[in-house]
């Protein structure tokens, strides 16, 4: 899928609500707010609905300038009995035609099925499904996906985990996209960032946008880095926050690397970052299909990723970035070193990874192929409530 959606099965105006524990800084927060943002300009009537209290990201600045309402439903941390009715009451208001939902909000939404109106019902499976959920969030999909929610798939290696763990087959999958021009064209000089930030006009700096949580990884690289920290012109930068963060500060203590590595927390400059950045490095342990992967190599950088997920179809080895098997410190702390030494592979790699991205990382795509998966969903619900009301009346009741 991708290009421009079937306009032979876009409806008018098509109303969609996508629903969303809330607008953090996470790589499915930011799919959903690009996706959203698209599929405004393409004509749709979008909505959101956030479990929890607004957070203060730069995503929700940017949906509240786009005018795409977002209703916040206060959610308490942990189990919270009022969603179910906040829920209700928000679904009813919006009145969808779609409804889109990600992450964990199917345990407060499949009780309340049978009260939707909406004429699809879409859930996007952002990462490997064996490790999405725990053991009731995994009956709670298999319930949701028997129950006509059809599940999305980021990646083949997430559709593969959807067949092996719930048994499904020929799941719709269509890839991450973002808009690639916004990291292409950073708005501060690579100059002026690293002035700013007070690392030197020579530092080779690598950077890693993650949130601070296990699947990340965050201590292999922090003991990659101290492989190559003997070079002074090396730093480190680490955007994001999350669970982890103060063992991982500790981490860099014990290593003596406090003045080499940098945590710049969440950030909203993220293109500027990148643009300012040598070498990129994801340290994940598995992922679905990695947003910052693929604005890095927007941004044109040279890119190190651990071969999990989508990554390896984002990525050719050699040619567009450097691959290493997951965990693998040796591995890691190799391909650091050679792009460290390297400074014309940095250039080749960043150079092919912008024109990969450009050609096929462009949200645009993304935002076309779900356009056309909603319309073909409604058509085929609109075909079956068709073939049920001919039955009925078969039957002679009467549908007055």
């Amino acid at each position: 899928m991708g290009g421009k959606p079937d306009e032979s099965l876009l409806p008018q105006r098509i109303r969609v609500v996508h629903i969303i524990p809330t607008f953090g800084c996470g790589g499915a927060e930011r799919m959903v707010c690009h996706l959203l943002c698209e599929h405004s300009r393409m004509g749709l009537q979008v909505a959101a609905i956030s479990l929890y209290d607004p957070v203060g990201t730069d995503l929700e600045c940017v949906l509240q300038e786009e005018r795409i309402p977002v209703r916040f439903l206060g959610k308490h941390r942990g189990f919270d009995p009022r969603m179910y009715l906040r829920l209700e009451q928000a679904l009813k208001e919006f009145s969808a035609h779609v409804i889109h939902t990600h992450l964990s909000v199917l345990r407060y939404l499949l009780p309340l099925a049978h009260y939707w109106k909406a004429r699809a019902r879409v859930h996007t499976v952002h990462t490997i499904p064996d490790k999405e959920t725990d053991y009731v969030g995994k009956w709670i999909r298999r319930a949701a996906f028997r129950r006509d929610i059809v599940p999305v798939s980021v990646a083949r290696a997430v559709s593969d985990g959807l067949e092996e763990l719930y048994g499904l087959s020929s799941v719709p999958l269509i890839p991450n996209g973002i808009p690639v021009d916004l990291y292409a064209y950073p708005t501060v000089s690579r100059a002026d960032w690293k002035s700013a930030h007070g690392l030197a006009s020579n530092s080779i700096a690598f950077v890693s946008v993650a949130s601070f949580k296990r699947s990340k990884n965050h201590s292999l690289l922090i003991r990659a880095f101290a492989g190559v920290a003997q070079d002074p012109r090396t730093q480190l930068v680490l955007v994001g926050d999350g669970p982890l963060q103060m063992q991982l500060r500790e981490e860099v203590r014990s290593l003596r690397l406090e003045d080499r590595v940098r945590f710049l927390g969440v950030r909203s400059d993220i293109p500027n970052i990148l643009g300012a950045s040598d070498v990129f490095v994801m340290s994940s342990d598995w992922e679905g299909n990695p947003l910052a992967v693929m604005e890095a190599m927007a941004a044109g950088k040279a890119v190190i990723a651990s071969r999990v997920g989508s990554v390896p179809e984002l990525i050719t080895h050699g040619k567009t970035g450097l691959l290493f098997s997951p965990g693998n410190l040796s591995e890691l702390l190799c391909l650091m070193r050679r792009l460290l030494l390297s400074p014309d592979l940095r250039t080749k790699l960043g150079q092919a990874a912008r024109l990969e991205a450009r050609k096929r990382f462009d949200v645009k795509s993304m935002a076309c192929a779900y356009a056309d998966l909603y319309s073909a969903l409604m058509a085929k619900s609109d075909n079956a409530a068709w073939a049920r009301d001919r039955r009925s009346m078969g039957s002679g009741k009467c549908l007055m």
